[in-house]
């Protein structure tokens, strides 16, 4: 009888060992996308004990993903796990925090071409100077992100990331042309979301400048601040209210992980 209760109880201790190796290896892919986000970061969450805990609760919620797949370290290997969880994991944490980096894009080039770059302020979520309406347009894109069920789609991406890649599987290659050229279209949209305020003002500037030909009196250079301002935020509220921040979220569901990693051949 004491025998059983023994072996009960090492089996036991196994298991909750076991489970914490899991628990630390799925961390490795989840963590990172809590430090890219921008309303999660180190500005706003001071303390690394709350999203330690938003892992974990995360990794809780996706067990049944992590318990089908068991460790395999004699055919792939311990460390080689860890490297794999951890590149899955930058590589989505990058393809998540994309579209509020688009954003920032989008408003710094606004600002860029209405000379409003003079008047850089600090950014809250990252701590870097950034332009008024890049911040601005960062917070819009987060407070359609969050209204949305952003979390939820959070975590709904982390799920098809442990289907497509599947926990602790290890990987024989790693192909970066997909990743590229994803990022190459994103920054091609971003551009193209912005076009329609740059357009606007590169023509409003070029009639202010013929203005000043024929009119040497006029201050062209303190009109262009305020004229460029109110022609860049009609446009804004014109077109931006409601598609580019869904558009900008929706960017997410493109995402190429399964052409970046090639999965090795299971034993």
């Amino acid at each position: 009888m004491n025998q059983e209760i023994l072996s009960f109880y090492s089996s036991m201790y196994f298991t909750f060992q076991e489970g914490l190796i899991t628990l630390a290896i799925a961390w490795v892919r989840i963590a990172p996308t809590l430090f890219f986000l921008p309303f999660l970061s180190n500005k706003l969450l001071s303390s690394g004990m709350i999203k330690n805990c938003v892992t974990v609760y995360i990794v809780l919620g996706l067990w049944p993903l992590l318990s089908t797949h068991n460790l395999q370290e004699e055919r792939v290997g311990f460390m080689e796990i860890v490297l794999y969880e951890l590149a899955v994991g930058l590589i989505t944490a990058l393809i998540l925090a994309l579209p509020f980096m688009i954003a920032n894009i989008i408003g710094e080039l606004i600002d860029t071409q209405r000379g409003e770059t003079i008047s850089s302020i600090v950014d809250p979520a990252s701590g870097s100077e950034a332009s008024e309406l890049a911040v601005f347009i960062s917070y819009i894109v987060c407070m359609v992100f969050l209204s949305q069920g952003g979390m939820l789609l959070l975590v709904k991406t982390f799920a098809q990331s442990y289907q497509l890649l599947p926990f602790a599987a290890g990987f024989s290659q790693f192909n970066s042309l997909p990743l590229g050229e994803w990022m190459n279209q994103m920054v091609v949209k971003a551009i193209i979301l912005a076009a329609p305020i740059l357009i606007t003002l590169f023509i409003s500037e070029a009639a202010l400048g013929l203005y000043s030909r024929f009119c040497p009196q006029l201050n062209a250079f303190s009109l262009s601040l305020t004229i460029k301002s109110i022609i860049a935020f009609a446009v804004f509220l014109l077109y931006f209210q409601n598609e580019v921040p869904d558009i900008l979220v929706n960017m997410i569901s493109t995402s190429p992980l399964h052409d970046i990693f090639i999965l090795s051949d299971p034993a």
